[in-house]
């Protein structure tokens, strides 16, 4: 089960510096998977820096 805001899957999405994410760089999204990949295809068009993007799980689910 994922993370949820408003009834839609939470990503932690953040970029690609030099072949490495950069974690420390990352920001929440909260779509569908189509609405995550359009907003990161949209910061690369913007900022042409690549992204990644990883579904957050909820809290019962780590455990």
């Amino acid at each position: 089960m994922s993370a949820r805001s408003g009834g839609e899957p939470l990503w932690w999405v953040r970029p690609i510096v030099e072949d490495v994410i950069r974690e420390d760089q990352g920001t929440p999204f909260a779509g569908t998977h189509a609405a995550m990949v359009e907003h990161i295809a949209r910061l690369h068009r913007r900022t042409g820096v690549q992204y990644a993007a990883t579904e957050l799980k909820s809290p019962e689910a780590r455990s």
